[in-house]
């Protein structure tokens, strides 16, 4: 019998990102390993109540910010891998330290955004990491997706079934059932930095007039900046009342709020994995977003689509699909359709090929 491999996995986004996508992907990742595999997550802080599997945590207390993350992935991740004789570490930012010595595996859950911003560490943060790059032991890239070309060995491993731990019964769950949801709603899984959400408000600006009331927009994943933004970026687009920001809840709540939205709105760009259109898709919801190469490949003729820097050409999708019935159900049979073909055994599958050949 082959010895058992050793991963530590960077879980970052569980403890200071909790609601965003790449959370969500973790848990699937966390949750899909093969048997022959020991996983152990690395934590920059105490382990929530939410969160079990058959993992090891690791912690290692390390403060939110640009400069204290950097610490986390060019010393914390190393030292942490060293300590536990990892055999590698996956990562899901394209952040791998410069100096690491137990290979780096990527499966990328980030798009539409730099490492690149502006001030000291942002830059240094890039800098490193792209050095990191350059050594980066291999790329998990989804097999419906068309990959890019690369200099680092690509693996294209079959989607398991997103949520796939998501447990589908009639009682919500205390946190959902207290934000006391309206029967219709549009949701918003993406990026909330300042340029995601003065793009996404210019978009929904266009239909807001006419379904606004009935259909408002609930952001889910903004921070506490962003939450502190959001009032004044409401009153200049003259939309007080038709959108919300959605608070903190348990990441296993998450897909109720896919289960129970009337569409989901995505005018940006995807990541490759733990991506909202994948999300929606396979709980058979309509989706809207922005065409690019990854996500025509991704959605085929189960969203609408329309020009990513057209915002009124978005709003205007998004009205159509909601104020056409036979459309909407179009697209969600479409939806379901395509979700048919995601097999978590075999994403489990392919995964440990994949771990095996580093």
């Amino acid at each position: 019998m082959a010895a058992q491999l050793l991963v530590l996995i960077d879980g970052w986004s569980l403890i200071y990102q909790p609601n965003s996508p790449a959370a969500g992907h973790l848990l699937t990742l966390s949750t899909c390993q093969p048997e022959d595999v020991e996983v152990t997550l690395a934590l920059p802080g105490e382990p929530p109540e939410w969160l079990e599997g058959k993992f090891n945590l690791l912690i290692r207390p390390c403060q939110d910010g640009i400069r204290q993350r950097m610490g986390w992935e060019q010393r914390s991740l190393p030292a942490m891998a060293k300590e536990q004789h990892a055999d590698l570490v996956h990562l899901g930012s394209a952040t791998p330290a410069l100096f690491a010595r137990i290979p780096n595996l990527l499966n990328p859950v980030e798009a539409g955004e730099t490492l690149h911003q502006a001030g000291f560490y942002s830059r240094l943060r890039y800098a490193l990491s792209a050095g990191g790059m350059a050594r980066l032991a291999g790329l998990i890239w989804p097999s419906d997706l068309p990959s890019r070309s690369s200099a680092t060995p690509v693996f294209r491993v079959t989607p398991a079934s997103p949520f796939n731990w998501f447990v589908d019964h009639d009682a919500l769950p205390e946190d959902v059932w207290r934000l006391d949801l309206p029967d219709t709603y549009i949701l918003y899984h993406g990026p909330c930095h300042q340029t995601a959400l003065h793009f996404l408000l210019e978009t929904f600006r266009w239909a807001a007039d006419s379904v606004g009331e009935d259909y408002p927009l609930l952001i889910l994943g903004l921070d506490d900046a962003g939450r502190e933004r959001l009032p004044a970026l409401l009153a200049a687009y003259g939309l007080q009342g038709y959108v919300s920001a959605l608070p903190v809840i348990s990441p296993f709540s998450v897909p109720w709020l896919y289960r129970k939205c009337s569409v989901l709105f995505h005018p940006a760009e995807i990541a490759p994995w733990g991506n909202p259109l994948r999300n929606a898709l396979a709980f058979g919801k309509p989706v809207v977003a922005g065409e690019t190469a990854l996500s025509d490949a991704l959605v085929g003729p189960a969203a609408y689509l329309a020009a990513l820097d057209q915002p009124r050409e978005l709003g205007a999708a998004l009205l159509t699909v909601i104020i056409e019935e036979e459309l909407s159900s179009r697209l969600s049979a479409e939806a379901r359709q395509r979700a048919a073909g995601w097999q978590t055994e075999t994403y489990r599958r392919e995964l440990g090929e994949v771990y095996r050949l580093l």
